[in-house]
């Protein structure tokens, strides 16, 4: 299944990974020409999934006791360390095994022990692979990766949350200047993301940073709950809670020297889409926002339509596709139906037979496998943080944001689809009489804001751009541009709009 952007198998980031993952390990041992070749080592292939080529890396050591072990890399998709199940050896002849994947790799070690090729089969779909051994990964090509010397300094700052008592962690990048400068808090995607928003070997954050310091803004980014010099907190955080983690960081930024209060903005990817404007709403210190894919319309709705397109784009059977979505309702309404964790969990349990049922009788093979993901998945969607995004409708929220928006969208995102999410945003907006909005839809963008083919997650590790200068262009003259007006005026305008935007919904709620 394919969920949002968390790291997990139903989706997201986080992310939503369709198939292939592996392995990873040691060493390379050294050949005497008595020796027969050695498995151990690092291996690396392509593999044609036909709308996309996917990078595959395996590492295998020999354990003390003569075992073969190691993990798969799916390196465009950014996974790494996918344990292997089993790896077994016959003279030339190679079984790999990774049984919650529903993989077999049968293969022959050349002559020489330099080459490995043979059949990949997921699920009973054979693609062929070859792998051959090297020292290390090929690196991946980044152009846009900013590189110093940079005309602008970086400094490493910690804050907390004290409501949360969270310790973040991040860096400043800070435009040379004599007068104090305007800012923006970046917000990252669904999952544990470092400061950079690193996904699939790309450092999208880095990049934004780096082009609006380059201007005259500064930038903060942050490493999430639990990465970096982050600490986790007490309680499980959901999309709520994350917001009084970015309400930590503009209280920061406002009592920063260097910092003009009156020009702090926010700017969220995906999920971070979702928390500026409860952010927003939440303060007067705010002055602009940028949703970055960010969802107009509930989660549910979300991942329903996500499932399907990454589905058709990565050529799942229909079979599944529909199996995939009959399961996803069951699961949203048990969710939906019980407040407690623990009898959320039961209840998705006691359901897992029935929808093994539900697969058809001709690929019943696969039912092993599909049960297995599905119960990786019972922890990360019992969560409180799935609940909360499940059934969040960001539309009352955004009624109640008095500062100036602007919401960019791919039209190849599959994971938060354009046109419809871009409707539901403008149409909150307007309801909320925010006046000083603007979307806007890129063609041929993916959820990350790549040029690419399908839009589909397995491209995001295999394209070289980072974030299309063109949309990367308009993104930062827009926040250029709203942060030359004198601040006076603009913290006096500030000011008339939230009062205004406040009494309006006061009013409406009323009615």
């Amino acid at each position: 299944m394919n969920w949002h952007e968390r790291p997990m198998n139903f989706p997201s980031k986080r992310r939503s990974f369709c198939i292939f993952f592996l392995v990873a390990s040691l060493c390379q041992l050294p050949l005497s020409a008595a020796d027969p070749p050695s498995l151990a080592g690092t291996w690396y292939g392509e593999l044609n999934l036909v709308v996309q080529r996917l990078r595959l890396g395996f590492k295998i050591k020999s354990t003390p006791g003569g075992m073969l072990e190691g993990v798969m890399d799916s390196i465009d998709q950014g996974t790494f360390g996918i344990p292997l199940s089993a790896v077994k050896r016959e003279k030339e002849q190679v079984r790999i095994e990774i049984e919650s994947l529903g993989v077999v790799f049968q293969a022959t070690l050349s002559e020489d022990g330099q080459e490995l090729g043979g059949t990949f089969n997921q699920n009973g779909i054979p693609l062929p692979l070859k792998l051959r051994r090297v020292d290390r990964y090929p690196s991946l090509n980044r152009p846009q990766e900013p590189q110093p010397p940079f005309p602008y300094d970086e400094q490493e700052v910690t804050y907390r949350n004290e409501i949360h008592d969270v310790k973040i962690t991040g860096t400043l990048s800070l435009p040379r200047s004599e007068r104090a400068v305007a800012a923006v808090l970046l917000i990252t995607g669904s999952g544990s993301q470092d400061r950079d928003e690193s996904i699939a070997g790309h450092r999208p954050f880095m990049v934004i940073a780096d082009a609006l310091a380059r201007r005259g803004v500064a930038v903060l980014r942050v490493d999430d709950r639990g990465m970096g010099g982050s600490t986790r907190g007490t309680n499980p955080a959901t999309t709520l809670d994350l917001a009084e983690d970015v309400l930590a960081g503009v209280r920061f930024l406002t009592g920063y020297a260097k910092i003009d209060a009156r020009r702090i903005g926010l700017a969220g990817h995906s999920e971070g889409g979702l928390i500026a404007p409860l952010a927003a709403m939440r303060t007067d210190d705010i002055a602009f926002i940028v949703m970055l894919a960010g969802p107009g319309l509930p989660g549910s709705q979300i991942l329903e339509r996500q499932a399907r397109l990454i589905g058709e784009a990565t050529k799942r059977p229909e079979w599944f596709l529909d199996w995939n979505h009959k399961v996803q309702l069951e699961m949203f309404k048990i969710i939906g139906d019980h407040q407690d964790p623990a009898e959320r969990r039961t209840q998705l349990d006691a359901r897992m037979e029935s929808w093994m049922a539900m697969v058809p009788e001709e690929q019943a093979f696969t039912r092993s496998t599909l049960q297995a993901q599905l119960e990786g998945q019972l922890d990360s969607v019992t969560s409180p943080w799935f609940r909360y995004f499940l059934f969040h409708d960001p539309a009352p929220v955004l009624r109640q944001v008095p500062c100036p928006v602007l919401a960019m969208f791919g039209s190849k995102d599959l994971q938060v689809p354009a046109e419809d999410n871009q409707l539901a945003v403008l149409e909150a907006l307007e309801n909320g009489n925010n006046r000083f909005s603007t979307a806007r839809i890129f063609e041929d963008l993916n959820h990350l804001f790549q040029a690419c083919k399908t839009g589909s997650p397995v491209e995001y590790g295999s394209i070289e751009e980072t974030f299309n200068e063109q949309a990367l262009d308009y993104m930062v003259d827009w926040i250029v541009r709203h942060t030359q007006t004198d601040p006076v005026r603009l913290s006096q305008r500030r000011r008339l709009r939230c009062w205004q935007s406040r009494a309006a919904n006061r009013e409406s709620t009323v009615e």
